[in-house]
């Protein structure tokens, strides 16, 4: 009987050693994914209204872009990503007011959309503009 209580308590001591291990794992990755989002140092990125490639798009300051944010159902709903501006109306079921990803909609969702995102928005949608500081 002795044995049984022997290995019994080998394999909770495994046990709470992986535990251990998978808790410092995961706040390693909570205390990455916080600097990431939270980082002081990532700032709006405003597109150059003057260079010649991107004359043939429209100019929206932030205050502009926020009237397109999904609740007016005769604008297209639209979102800024790295200084480009994208038609997401196609996505009008997560992004339009009161769905899930609305707080994205006329922003610059640069930031939230950091790690996992960017690339949708990008690949998915139609480019229609470009963020400027102002005009």
């Amino acid at each position: 009987m002795v044995a049984t209580t022997s290995k019994s308590f080998e394999w909770f001591k495994i046990i709470n050693y992986i535990a251990f291990i998978a808790s410092i794992i995961i706040l390693f990755c909570i205390l990455v994914f916080s600097y990431i989002i939270y980082n002081p140092s990532t700032t709006i990125r405003f597109a150059d209204p003057n260079s010649s490639q991107n004359s043939q798009y429209d100019l929206y300051t932030l205050d502009e872009l926020s009237q397109y944010n999904g609740t007016n159902s005769d604008l297209p709903i639209l979102m800024a990503v790295d200084g480009k501006v994208y038609d997401v109306t196609d996505g009008s079921r997560f992004y339009s007011a009161g769905n899930h990803y609305s707080y994205l909609a006329g922003t610059d969702a640069t930031k939230p959309l950091q790690i996992v995102g960017t690339e949708i928005i990008t690949n998915k949608y139609p480019q229609v503009g470009l963020l400027v500081e102002s005009k």
